[in-house]
């Protein structure tokens, strides 16, 4: 399965929903509510496992960071999780915010997969 909008593409791999962002920067607040409501989409769907890649993103807002808390802890509450791959761009907002140790981290999705099937401790 591959689903492409005009912020990210979406893929499985080995069980793991792959969510790539497309865009250079996630700071508009339009794009952020779309991309927000069609993440809890995936997991109303079922998606319990996630991986957030932001290999192509440059720059994420403070709003950014609220979705991907957000994210985060409900997809823990469905006994999933999120791991954000790709994080070197984004780390000086994540340590400044103390979020640096809140998150798992990966260096490229197929790591983060590797993370979630136990391979990888």
């Amino acid at each position: 399965m591959e689903k492409q909008t005009q912020n990210y593409v979406v893929r499985e791999l080995d069980g793991v929903t792959v969510v790539r962002f497309t865009n250079k920067s996630l700071t508009a607040t339009h794009d952020l509510d779309r991309i927000t409501a069609e993440l809890n989409e995936l997991v109303a769907a079922g998606t319990h496992r996630m991986v957030l890649d932001f290999k192509h993103v440059e720059y994420i807002s403070s709003a950014a960071l609220g979705m991907m808390i957000a994210l985060h802890k409900r997809l823990n509450d469905l006994k999933g999780g999120l791991i954000l791959s790709h994080p070197e761009n984004i780390a000086d907002l994540l340590r400044v915010s103390r979020t640096d140790r809140f998150f798992k981290t990966a260096a490229d999705p197929k790591v983060a997969v590797k993370i979630f099937n136990g391979e990888v401790p």
